[in-house]
């Protein structure tokens, strides 16, 4: 379930910041080089959701509870 958690929270921000950073390099180049995009948008997401993730777990809030 936790992987399940960190895979939405990271896709969600690497949709984000894929996003803007296609729009400001588009406005900047006239073109869009995804692969570049891609890649610079794939630490933040995968910071931003392993933080969140160690966040939720370690307080308990945002994560469904298991019947053990």
């Amino acid at each position: 379930m936790l992987l399940v958690y960190w895979f939405r929270r990271c896709g969600r921000v690497l949709v984000i910041v894929a996003l803007i950073l296609a729009a400001v390099q588009w406005l900047r180049d006239g073109a869009v080089d995804w692969v570049e995009v891609l890649f610079w948008s794939a630490l933040p997401a995968v910071l931003s959701a392993s933080i969140n993730t160690w966040w939720a777990r370690t307080r308990g809030c945002g994560l469904p509870r298991r019947d053990d």
